[in-house]
């Protein structure tokens, strides 16, 4: 995710079918090259309001990381 920056709402958005997203925060991130694993948590903001927290496992492939399993949580508002 550190590699994405800016970019990451419009990566939510594109690749994973995602609502319009306002905003995101990566709450941890771990990385094991040498391992192929990843593993990244994040705070989403949509731009109608719902707030997740999005959890991702990520694979390295044949040079390329995908997601290999995802979970997603609605972090109730107040």
């Amino acid at each position: 995710m550190a590699e994405i920056g800016r970019d990451a709402p419009t990566l939510l958005e594109t690749h994973w079918n995602a609502r319009a997203v306002a905003g995101v925060r990566i709450i941890s991130d771990a990385t094991d090259p040498e391992g192929g694993a990843a593993e990244v948590q994040v705070i989403v903001k949509y731009a109608d309001g719902g707030i997740y927290e999005d959890d991702f496992s990520f694979v390295l492939e044949s040079g390329a990381w995908k997601v290999r399993k995802e979970s997603s949580s609605q972090v109730p508002s107040g």
